[in-house]
């Protein structure tokens, strides 16, 4: 029976090890710790203020493979009126830092769909640790469904592809001065028609979205974000 303990405490330790490392190896382009608050303002064309978003971290999971962060996340209008709700999970898994797709739906178009059946069928976005430059990364999808009594009432399809790290800059925003990864892709969102643009954003770790800006297929500004506030 002594023996048999043993075993188990043996086994429990190395299990916890294994947890503690995957943690300490992912690097996590979003903040990791309970209670971080993140404000990012959203522009369009003309430089006006389209809406606020408030991320909060509301927790920290270990996992046997890494990380999952709850994020609780609000959206409100130009006039600081609160639009939607919603929550979404990062997850740091084997060393790589995984974003969930769900971040790039509208929570709007949710709304009046509570009687409905909606399908997801998605593909987390990624970024693994020590990105080289110039480096090619995976790209990530989203496919909503949503039916009633079996009728389609509405079919959404968002492919961020052709991601590709461009290389580290200093981005300075009102929330202070990151050092940031930048990235590129083009987005292809189709539902009845379909409209593709290109896109950058700058990520620093521990932080997030710093700054990002998106193109028209003329590579026209069509609007951007900043980071403003990091508590």
């Amino acid at each position: 029976m002594k023996k048999l303990i043993r075993l188990l405490l043996v086994t429990l330790i190395i299990a916890g090890l294994k947890m503690h490392a995957f943690s300490q190896d992912c690097e996590t382009y979003f903040p990791a710790n309970k209670g971080s608050v993140r404000w990012t303002e959203n522009y369009d064309k003309k430089d006006k203020l389209t809406s606020t978003v408030k991320q909060k971290i509301i927790a920290v999971e270990e996992t046997e493979k890494g990380l999952d962060i709850i994020v609780e996340n609000q959206t409100f209008d130009k006039k600081g009126k609160p639009m939607s709700y919603d929550e979404f999970t990062m997850k740091c898994e084997d060393g790589v830092f995984k974003m969930d797709m769900q971040q790039y739906l509208d929570p709007m178009m949710m709304k009046g769909a509570d009687d409905a059946q909606i399908e997801i069928n998605a593909r987390d976005l990624e970024l693994p640790a020590g990105i080289e430059n110039g480096a090619k990364l995976k790209d990530g999808y989203i496919k909503v469904l949503i039916t009633n009594m079996g009728i389609p009432m509405m079919n959404l399809q968002i492919k961020i592809y052709n991601r590709k790290f461009e290389g580290m800059e200093e981005v300075t925003t009102p929330a202070g001065t990151f050092n940031c990864y930048k990235i590129s892709y083009n987005t292809e969102l189709k539902t009845m028609f379909t409209v593709d643009y290109r896109s950058i954003e700058w990520f620093a770790k521990g932080v997030g979205t710093v700054k990002s800006e998106s193109y028209d297929k003329n590579d026209k500004l069509m609007g951007h974000s900043i980071l403003t506030k990091f508590e």
